[in-house]
């Protein structure tokens, strides 16, 4: 339950808000507060957080001050369970339901390419990536790990994908994920792949690491690794529309390493697939989730430093909610980490700065690391 008697830390002494709002001497202290530069500490926590003085009419009030909910405490009435390590409270209750022998159903819509507002009713290819990743656990890595290769990925992933369900039908019916390129025997899984997409009835996903994008004059031809000679074609309306639902220039700035889905069916010429839909999630060369090279070098260097690490992963939830890079896991204790270099996408770096400040001026767990 959460407690009735909120106390605030305001000019010289800590307050009851109650009696701030509702007396004539209060009125004036929130009022004094409200000309000055210095904020107002809610004292639920060591430390406390910060709170905004605004005025209605000729009263003054208490606020908390926006994204800061999730810093006061459980019986705090300023309270926000808003998560910063995970994206997935973007979801309406029952997008995702967990079931009686432990599956994820899951009411996604593949052929989704916009945003969508919160609360989002839909998981799209993004969110079904994500979903993937986290039930593999390839957004967890702990040091003296072994270097994973694409053969561990592959493995992991097809085992999560038996857990996850599309409406009736369990995701394995409708993923492929190719086996490992030899290149001295030329053993490739193209003459499966192709196979499964002309028999799928609608979309085929293809699970498969990035490898390059070559422009054309009307599309973008998308090279998987592990699939060489599939030919993928993403029209230019198409690859513009992803770009714009995710904010980051993936194909005219594609990443180093990434892990793609891919949505794709036959396309008008024999050999030829269109992509319907991508979603594309930057990796280091272990496969472990990091947008640049700066949240890699970061990455490695925690890991050295004997850190385990968590990728809060983003799902559907907008570029303005702003989550932690990395999660450091300790002794039942989760301790956010911030990269403040740039990621391809103004909205998510400006939201991602206010945060990390905010944690910063109110004292919070938290480790910051600039450009």
């Amino acid at each position: 339950m959460k407690s009735q008697v909120q106390r605030i830390d305001v000019g010289t002494g800590v307050h009851t808000a109650e009696w701030l709002v509702s007396t004539r001497a209060g009125q004036e202290l929130l009022a004094n507060c409200h000309k000055s530069a210095r904020r107002p500490r809610c004292v639920c926590v060591p430390g406390g957080v910060e709170m905004y003085v605004g005025r209605r009419g000729g009263l003054y009030y208490l606020s908390r001050m926006p994204g800061t909910g999730f810093l006061h405490a459980d019986h705090c009435c300023s309270v926000e369970n808003r998560s910063f390590f995970s994206g997935a409270c973007a979801y309406m209750p029952g997008v995702i339901l967990e079931k009686e022998d432990g599956s994820l159903s899951i009411a996604a819509n593949l052929e989704i390419r916009e945003r969508m507002e919160e609360p989002v009713a839909q998981v799209s290819i993004d969110g079904v990536l994500d979903i993937l990743m986290e039930q593999a656990a390839l957004n967890q890595v702990s040091p003296g790990t072994d270097h994973r290769t694409w053969l561990t990925v592959r493995d992991r992933v097809l085992e999560a994908a038996t857990w996850i369900r599309l409406g009736n039908h369990p995701l394995t019916d409708f993923l492929f994920v190719p086996d490992r390129y030899s290149r001295d025997t030329g053993m490739s899984s193209v003459p499966e792949c192709e196979s499964f997409l002309k028999a799928q009835a609608g979309h085929a996903l293809i699970f498969a690491p990035f490898k390059e994008l070559r422009l054309t004059t009307y599309s973008w031809q998308l090279v998987l690794k592990h699939l060489p000679r599939l030919r993928l074609w993403v029209a230019k309306e198409i690859a513009k529309e992803i770009e714009e639902r995710c904010g980051t220039p993936y194909f005219s700035a594609p990443p180093t390493y990434a892990l793609c889905l891919v949505a794709a069916k036959p396309g008008r010429r024999d050999g030829n697939y269109t992509v319907s839909n991508l979603a594309c999630l930057p990796t280091d060369a272990n496969y472990f989730p990091c947008r640049n090279e700066r949240e890699a070098a970061v990455a490695r260097q925690l890991i050295d430093e004997g850190k385990s690490l968590l990728r809060p992963l983003r799902f559907d939830s907008d570029p303005t909610h702003p989550l932690a890079d990395f999660a450091i896991l300790s002794n039942g204790m989760v301790d956010p980490v911030f990269v403040l270099s740039p990621s391809g996408n103004d909205e998510l770096d400006s939201a991602k700065r206010s945060l990390a400040s905010l944690m910063q001026r109110n004292h919070s767990r938290v480790l910051v690391f600039k450009e």
